[in-house]
């Protein structure tokens, strides 16, 4: 079966358009080039619009802030840093395009919860075979992260489907770097219990804390997403090895917490288009770029 000569401009247009680095885009656009910068709208909006919905009081807030962020990037394109990223630079204006709307968080203080309680609601000490096959439904994972906090949504956002580096991710969300690596471990413990909230609660064990390879199991619940992200000294890797080969309950969840993360990247991490919204930004931008 032969392909159109319409599909196949398109597709070769697109090839041609993956070959331009943001950066080059950035350049023409900061020389007035709105070719150039509508290619980068292109490429980025979607991204940017799911960032902007997670932070954002509604659809219409977050539409709102994606425009805003495209018009801002525009007319700041000549102050772009080159050390940092496209993506990273538009979610950042993003975030304060929304904080300086509505300040949401600012006198909102979430309660304090444990860590072992988190654990705990998380799946720490059940026995749940089925819970890993749950992970694999697109709908029950989109479902969980957005019943989510808007700080949690951010978090795991910026780390697990863009994929930007602790770093990154601490500078975009304005927090110190060890902050936001505590905010994600949270966020990712509470995903968890979003993800069994439908399930039942399995075989719950009466457990206590275990001392294996020196480690107590609290303190491998305390560090494994800095062990899963390879953020630990080797001999802090290794020892936590050694605790999760001896213990079984440490074993089991975190299979199932790093089951859950890589699921997370995975399923959902390509955001999904909106080509109305995509329509709508452009003809705003048309309109008042300049």
């Amino acid at each position: 079966m032969s392909t159109s000569p319409g599909l196949a401009l398109t597709a070769n247009a697109e090839a041609d358009d993956a070959r331009i680095s943001d950066a080059t885009l950035i350049g023409r656009t900061a020389a007035g080039d709105r070719a150039a910068f509508e290619r980068l709208v292109r490429r980025h909006q979607a991204a940017v619009l799911r960032f902007a919905r997670a932070l954002a009081h509604d659809e219409a807030d977050a539409e709102m802030a994606l425009q805003e962020t495209f018009l801002a990037a525009w007319r700041a394109a000549g102050r772009f840093r080159y050390d940092a990223s496209a993506r990273t630079w538009l979610l950042s204006i993003a975030r304060h395009a929304i904080y300086r709307r509505h300040r949401r968080w600012a006198n909102d203080p979430a309660p304090f919860v444990s860590l072992r309680e988190l654990g705990e609601a998380a799946g720490w000490g059940i026995e749940d075979e089925d819970f890993v096959d749950r992970l694999v439904d697109t709908e029950a994972l989109a479902g969980a992260l957005a019943s989510l906090s808007p700080e949690d949504r951010e978090i795991l956002i910026l780390r697990e489907l863009e994929g930007l580096s602790p770093e990154e991710a601490a500078g975009v969300a304005g927090l110190a770097e060890g902050t936001a690596r505590n905010r994600l471990h949270r966020a990712c413990l509470r995903l968890m219990t979003r993800l069994r909230a439908n399930s039942g609660d399995g075989d719950r064990e009466d457990r206590s804390d275990r001392i294996v390879a020196g480690l107590h199991c609290g303190e491998v619940l305390v560090e494994l997403t800095a062990f899963l992200d390879g953020g630990l000294p080797a001999d802090r890797t290794r020892r936590i090895q050694e605790h999760v080969k001896d213990c079984d309950d440490c074993e089991r969840f975190g299979s199932e917490f790093s089951v859950a993360v890589f699921a997370l990247r995975e399923i959902l991490r390509e955001p999904e288009r909106d080509e109305d919204v995509e329509m709508r930004l452009l003809a705003r931008l048309r309109a008042e770029a300049g």
